[in-house]
């Protein structure tokens, strides 16, 4: 679908709600223009490249092909007005490699993992580095702000504490058995202490 072109006087800001939108139409655009061709096949599908957002993996069986189509992606996001990070570019190969890749002359760095949308992919099977990121993130979670742990007590835990409690005989007991639980889990959520 094409238009008349518009003159721009105010470009979208960032934290615009429709900035994303925009930023991912602009990203499909030139993913389609690139027309990539070397990837993985998987079910006479050819898989080219994974995308969320500004986080994409290009998937390809050799270096000379990424070298290509990084390449032809540069140019064609040149092109649209959007210039790719070269330094935050990485790639990495599971295989031994005597290959540089560059883009205008720079050298796109190789590593031995990366991190894509949070999950960190090594070329070994060994997972522990991913494991105990995942418990330092559990972990962080008693570091979060008390108006999120506020929303995480109202939304989560008081909801599962209080199912079903439209059946129960409500004596004074168990309304008191609930108080103390919630006093409790508050407490614990501050990181205070129990006096008791």
């Amino acid at each position: 679908m094409e238009s008349e072109l518009f003159p721009i006087k105010r470009g979208v800001r960032q934290g615009d709600p429709i900035s994303p939108k925009l930023f991912t139409a602009a990203i499909e655009m030139i993913f389609r223009k690139a027309e990539l061709k070397h990837g993985l096949n998987i079910d006479d599908e050819t898989l080219t490249n994974l995308r969320f957002a500004d986080d994409v993996a290009l998937v390809t069986e050799d270096t000379k092909s990424m070298e290509e189509q990084l390449k032809n992606l540069n140019k064609i996001s040149l092109e649209s007005g959007l210039k790719m990070h070269k330094g935050k570019t990485k790639y990495m190969v599971n295989f031994e490699s005597h290959e540089n890749i560059q883009i205008d002359k720079e050298k796109i760095e190789e590593v031995p993992n990366y991190k894509y949308l949070g999950q960190t992919t090594y070329l070994k099977e060994t997972k522990k580095e991913e494991v105990a990121c995942r418990i330092r993130a559990g972990w962080n979670c008693f570091g979060m702000p008390i108006s999120l742990k506020r929303q995480v007590y109202d939304q989560c835990i008081l909801p599962t504490m209080t199912y079903g409690c439209q059946t129960w005989s409500m004596t004074k007991a168990v309304g008191q058995k609930l108080r103390v639980a919630q006093r409790a889990m508050e407490r614990k959520m501050l990181g205070l202490k129990n006096f008791m």
